[in-house]
Order: structure tokens, then sequence, then C-alpha cells
């Protein structure tokens, strides 16, 4: 019976041992996702801050301070991202069976385009930090850029389907709420102010997909403005980035805000 019970305290002790190990191996992936957006908030307020103090007429040295953290925060984030192209297209595969074909074509085309985005801007960072001095650095950048530009765009065609979708079931609802009511009928609104209370509504509702809008919005004139496609002032696009990394923060701190499947 000794022996017994000696193994049972063996096997209870290992047993919490490896739960505790299991919840510090669980928690250590959620870490470098508050990391990547803590970085990339100062990354962009970075900018914006070095903008202001050029047009306030600072000094150049102070101006110059502000220009190269953004730059080295930029080239440590281009670091910490080697490899995640591969668990990128990992997670593509599992869009691949959702049920909306809208859904599932926008966030598989937007994941491989942010993979091989991912994958140029390695060799960016190669060039930056002079592993592949004979490279045209620009070419890959500005290509690196281009599938940036596609995926956002595709995530915003997926924010577009899910508004048209929680507008179309409100106002289906109403009108089937109204058919059961034994209230008299009441006059009916116009289509475009019983579309714009189904869109209220629906945002109320979802503030998921409005969190999700504003943010692939704000992140979409960045590679705009790195193609030269839109011209903006380099203190605009670093608030977009502060407000989309502010959006970033708020999925991570509280999942219910985090539009699914991401």
């Amino acid at each position: 019976f000794t022996s017994v019970s000696h193994e049972q305290s063996v096997v209870n002790s290992c047993s919490s041992k490896l739960s505790i190990y299991w919840t510090i191996f669980s928690n250590g992936f959620t870490i470098p996702s508050s990391f990547v957006v803590r970085d990339r908030l100062v990354q962009y307020i970075s900018r914006f801050l070095w903008w202001w103090l050029q047009k306030h007429g600072y000094t150049k040295e102070m101006v110059l301070r502000f220009k190269q953290l953004e730059s080295a925060i930029s080239t440590a984030r281009k670091l910490f991202r080697i490899g995640k192209s591969v668990d990128v297209l990992q997670s593509a595969a599992q869009t691949l069976h959702h049920p909306d074909p809208t859904v599932r074509f926008t966030l598989t085309f937007s994941k491989v385009n942010t993979a091989l985005f991912l994958l140029f801007d390695h060799i960016v960072w190669g060039c930056r930090v002079g592993l592949l001095p004979n490279t045209d650095k620009q070419y890959w950048s500005r290509l690196s850029n281009r599938f940036w530009l596609v995926s956002l765009s595709a995530c915003l065609v997926r924010d577009v389907h899910e508004i048209r979708s929680f507008v179309h079931e409100y106002r289906e609802r109403l009108e089937r709420e109204s058919r059961m009511s034994d209230k008299p009928p009441r006059q009916k609104p116009s289509s475009a102010v019983a579309w714009v209370t189904a869109f209220v509504q629906g945002c109320c509702e979802r503030p998921q997909v409005v969190l999700d809008s504003v943010k692939n919005s704000c992140d979409l004139f960045l590679p705009m403005s790195n193609l030269d496609l839109v011209d903006i002032p380099a203190g605009a696009l670093g608030l977009m980035g502060a407000l989309s990394s502010l959006i970033g923060a708020v999925t991570i701190w509280d999942g219910s805000f985090k539009l699914k499947p991401s």
C-alpha cells in the first residue's frame, strides 16, 4: 500500500507540474502579440512625432532621433516576423472550409497575399541589415507593399460583406416582427432611412465588424503611400497607424472584439 500511495503522489506531482508548464507555455504565445502591438504603436507614434517636430521648426537633431527610433523599430519588427509567412499560409488552409463562400475566398486570398508580403519583407530586412548588399531593396519593398495592399483590400471586401449581411438580417428581422405584431402597420420609412437604421443597429450589435473595418481602412493607406498611389503627410500616416495599432490592442485584451474567423 505504501508503494502504491507513493506512486500515486508522484503521478499527482507530475500532473500538477505539467499543468503549470502548460499554462506557462500557452500564455507564452499571447505575450508576443501584445509586444507586436506595442512596438507597432511606438513606431507610428514616432513617425507622427518627427513629422510634428519638423513642421514646428524643432532642431534637426531632435527630428533625427525620432526618425532613427522609427527606423530601428521597423527593422526590429521585420526581424521578429521572420518565419511568420509559413504560419500565415498554414492558417490559410483552415479558412478553405468556411461555409460562407465570400468569407472563404476573401480570407484565404488575404492570407496568401499576407504570406507573400511577409516573405518579400524578409528580403527587405536582409537589405537593411547588410546581409544582401547587392540586392535592389526598393524593388522588393515595392513588391511586398503590393501584396500587403491586395491583402488589406481583400479584408475590406470581407468587411463590406459582413456589413451587408447584418444589415440584411436586421431588416428581415424587423419585417418578420411587424408581420407577427397585432399593432396596426406604421408608415414604412424610406429605403435610405431603413438602411441607415439597420446599419447603426447592426454596428451596435456587432462592434467587431466596425473595429475591423476601421483598422483595415487605416492600414490601407500605409502601402498606398509607400507605392506613391496617394500623397499623405507622414503625420497623418503615423496617426492612422497608431489608431490601427490601438484597435489591435483592444482585440488582444478582449477577444470578443475580434472579428472571427480572422
